[in-house]
C-alpha cells in the first residue's frame, strides 16, 4: 500500500496542534504562602505580561465588540441590582416593543460573569494571593482602577455633597472642608496612576492611530494648502476676519480700496497681515500700484478741503477788494463819544490797547475826532493783538475772558453807531471762512506730503493725526491770528469728516504695516505654501524604488506648486473680496476635514480608555476565555 501523501499533516505532526482547545476538566487551584507570593510572582511575570499587553491589543483590533461589552457589562450590573418585580415589569415592557428577551437574558449573564471572575480573582484572601503570584501585571492593574477610581468616585461624591451643604445654609467654610474631604484620597490616586501597567504600552498601542490620524490631515492639507494657509493665518479668528473683508463700507477714503490684509488689520490677527505683507514679494508691481491709488485718493480728499495755491489767491483778492470799498465807507460815519463809550475807556485793558491804537492812528494821520470809527477800529486790532501773544506775554484765561468781553462792548458799539461797520465785518468773515478752510486743507497737505518732492507713492501717515488734532494752535503759531480754537468752528461737517477719513485710512495701513512686522517669520509664507504642504507627506523610501520615484517626483512639484499657489494666493490678497470668498472656503473645508478626522480622534479616545483601564480588560478577556474553553 503506498504511503498516504497527506500523512505529513497528521494531528501528532501538525504544528499547531498546542493551540487547541481542549476540554481538559483543571484541577483543584493552588494555594500560596505569603512567603511564596513574591517569588511565585517573578516566575510569572513574563506570562502575566504578555496575557496583559495580548488583552489590550485584543481589545484595541476590536474596539467595537470591546465597547460592546463593556456597555453590556454596565447594563446586566444595572439589571441584576433591581428588584425582580421591577426587573420583570421592564422586560414585559421591551417584548411589548418588540425587544429580542435574549438580549436582557445575555447582558444579566454577562455582568454574573465578570461578577464571578472579579469573586474568583479577590474574593478570598487566598484567591488574592493566588491572583498576585500568577498574575502579578494584572494585579496592579485591578489595583490601578480601585485607586483611581475610587478616589475619583468619592471625589465626586464630597464635591456634590460641599455644594449641597451650601445650598442648605452651612458656611462657606464648613462647605469647603466637606468638599474638599475627598482630597485625602488624592495619593491614592496617584499612587493607581503610577502602578498602572497600561502606561508603559499604552502609548506604543496607541501610536498607529494617532499616526492615522496625522497621516490623513497632513494628506488632507495637502490637497488645498492655500485653504490651510488662510486658516493658519487667522489664528482662530476667521469669522471675524470674514465679515471685516465684508464690510460694505471697506474704502474709508473714496478709491482707496484697501488690501484683504488692512482690511482685516483692525481684527487683529498679526499672521493675517503677515501673509499679506508675504504676498507683496510675488506680485510687487501690482501691490505697488495698489499703494499709489490709496496715496492718490487720500491725497486727492485732503486737496478737496485745501484746493490750490491759485484758489487760495483769489479768494484772499476778492476778500481784499470787498473789504477795501466797505471799511472806508464805514470809517466815514462821524459819530460822537456817550457815556457807554467813556465807562469803556475806564477799563483798564482798554488803556493798554490806547498806545498802539494811537501809533496806528498817527501813522494814518487820523485822530478820534476826525475818524472815530477808524480810531475805535485801532483799538479793536490792539485787543487781537493782545489775545493773540503766547509764551510768557500770553494772557491767563481769566484775563483773556475780560479782553474778549471788551472787544465785543466795544464792536457793539462801533455797529450801533455805524451799521456800514456791522456790514464790513460780517462781510470780511464771510469771506474769510473759505480762505481759513483751504488754509486749513493746504496745511494738512503739506503734512502729509514728503518732506521732499510730490510722489503721491510716498505720502507719510507720520504726523498727520496730530497736525490735524493741533491745526488750530499751529496755524496761530504761524501766523498770529486766532479766529478759532478748533476745527469744527471753520470746517464743515463733510470736510471734516473728508479730513478724518484720511486720518483712518492711514492709521488702517499702518496697523497692518505694524503687525505684519510684528508677526513677520511667523508664517504661513505665501512663497513656500507647495513646499510646507507636500513636505508633511512621504512614501516610506525603504528599499522601494518606487517610493523613491514617488518622493522625488513631489519635490519636483514643490517649486512649480510653490509659484502657482503664492500668485493665487497673493491676487487674492489684493482683493478684500476675492480674500473673502477663500477664506469663506477654507473654514468650511476645515469643519469637514474636522468630521473626517473625527472617527480617528474617537477611535483613540475609545481605545485610549479601554487600554488604560486594566481591570475591565482583564475581566473581559478572562470572561471571553472561559466562554472558548466551554465553547463545542
Amino acid at each position: 500500500m503506498a504511503d498516504n501523501p497527506f500523512a505529513q499533516y497528521a494531528p501528532q505532526q501538525n504544528p499547531f496542534a498546542q493551540y487547541a482547545i481542549t476540554s481538559e476538566i483543571p484541577g483543584p487551584r493552588r494555594s500560596y504562602s505569603l512567603a511564596e507570593v513574591p517569588i511565585e510572582a517573578g516566575k510569572n511575570l513574563p506570562k502575566s505580561a504578555g496575557a496583559f499587553v495580548g488583552g489590550i491589543v485584543q481589545a484595541v483590533l476590536n474596539p467595537l465588540t470591546t465597547i460592546g461589552d463593556i456597555l453590556d457589562v454596565g447594563a446586566g450590573a444595572l439589571r441584576n441590582s433591581l428588584p425582580k418585580s421591577v426587573v420583570d415589569t421592564i422586560d414585559k415592557v421591551d417584548q411589548a416593543f418588540g425587544a429580542d428577551p435574549k438580549a436582557a437574558q445575555r447582558v444579566s449573564e454577562k455582568a454574573s460573569a465578570v461578577g464571578g471572575i472579579i469573586k474568583d480573582r479577590y474574593g478570598s484572601y487566598d484567591a488574592i494571593k493566588r491572583t498576585v503570584a500568577e498574575d502579578p501585571v494584572g494585579a496592579a492593574g485591578d489595583l490601578s482602577s480601585l485607586l483611581t477610581g475610587g478616589a475619583g468616585t468619592v471625589k465626586g461624591i464630597t464635591t456634590a455633597a460641599g455644594g449641597a451643604a451650601r445650598k442648605a445654609g452651612v458656611s462657606a467654610a464648613t462647605a469647603g472642608r466637606i468638599a474638599n474631604a475627598g482630597d485625602v484620597f488624592a495619593p491614592a490616586a496617584a499612587l493607581g496612576e503610577k502602578i498602572n501597567p497600561a502606561r508603559l504600552v499604552a502609548p506604543v498601542i496607541e501610536a498607529p492611530v494617532k499616526l492615522v490620524g496625522k497621516a490623513a490631515g497632513a494628506v488632507y492639507n495637502a490637497l488645498d494648502p492655500k485653504s490651510v494657509a488662510y486658516m493658519t493665518a487667522a489664528e482662530g479668528r476667521a469669522p471675524q476676519i470674514l465679515n471685516a473683508l465684508l464690510d460694505p463700507n471697506l474704502q474709508i477714503v473714496p478709491g482707496s480700496m484697501p488690501t484683504a490684509a488692512q482690511a482685516a488689520a483692525p481684527v487683529g490677527a498679526t499672521r493675517f497681515s503677515a501673509m499679506g505683507e508675504s504676498a507683496k514679494k510675488t506680485l510687487p508691481t501690482p501691490y505697488f500700484e495698489r499703494e499709489a491709488q490709496q496715496k492718490s485718493a487720500q491725497l486727492g480728499q485732503v486737496q478737496s478741503v485745501g484746493q490750490d495755491e491759485t484758489a487760495l489767491a483769489r479768494a484772499e483778492a476778492l476778500r481784499s477788494g470787498t473789504a477795501a470799498t466797505n471799511y472806508p465807507a464805514a470809517f466815514a460815519v462821524q459819530t460822537q463819544a456817550d457815556l457807554a463809550l467813556a465807562q469803556l475807556t475806564n477799563n483798564p485793558y482798554f488803556k493798554d490797547a490806547i498806545p498802539d491804537a494811537t501809533k496806528l492812528a498817527e501813522a494814518k494821520g487820523i485822530t478820534f475826532r476826525s475818524n472815530p470809527i477808524e480810531f475805535l477800529h485801532g483799538v479793536k486790532l490792539s485787543l487781537d493783538k493782545m489775545m493773540s501773544k503766547t509764551g510768557d506775554t500770553a494772557l491767563a484765561s481769566t484775563e483773556k475772558k475780560q479782553v474778549v468781553d471788551l472787544q465785543k462792548q466795544l464792536v457793539g458799539w462801533m455797529e450801533n453807531k455805524a451799521p456800514e461797520y456791522k456790514t464790513a465785518r460780517e462781510t470780511f468773515q464771510a469771506q474769510s471762512k473759505p480762505i481759513n478752510q483751504m488754509q486749513v486743507g493746504q496745511f494738512l497737505e503739506g503734512k502729509l506730503k514728503p518732506a521732499l518732492g510730490q510722489d503721491t507713492a510716498a505720502l507719510r501717515a507720520a504726523g498727520y493725526a496730530e497736525a490735524l488734532e493741533n491745526a488750530p494752535a499751529t496755524i496761530k503759531r504761524a501766523t498770529g491770528q486766532s479766529r478759532f480754537e478748533s476745527l469744527r468752528q471753520i470746517l464743515t461737517p463733510q470736510q471734516m469728516a473728508s479730513l478724518e477719513a484720511v486720518r483712518d485710512d492711514l492709521a488702517r495701513a499702518k496697523l497692518a504695516e505694524q503687525q505684519a512686522r510684528f508677526a513677520r517669520g511667523a508664517g504661513p509664507d505665501v512663497n513656500l505654501l507647495g513646499t510646507e504642504a507636500i513636505g508633511q507627506i512621504r512614501a516610506p523610501n525603504l528599499i522601494s524604488r518606487v517610493a523613491t520615484v514617488a518622493n522625488d517626483i513631489m519635490r519636483r512639484l514643490q517649486g512649480r506648486l510653490d509659484q502657482k499657489l503664492a500668485i493665487e494666493l497673493a491676487t487674492e490678497m489684493l482683493d478684500p473680496a476675492a480674500a473673502a470668498k477663500a477664506l469663506d472656503k477654507a473654514i468650511k473645508r476645515e469643519a469637514k476635514g474636522k468630521k473626517i478626522a473625527a472617527p480617528f480622534q474617537t477611535a483613540g479616545k475609545m481605545g485610549s480608555k479601554i487600554i488604560r483601564t486594566p481591570a475591565v480588560i482583564n475581566a473581559l478577556v478572562a470572561d471571553r476565555e472561559n466562554q472558548n474553553q466551554l465553547a463545542p
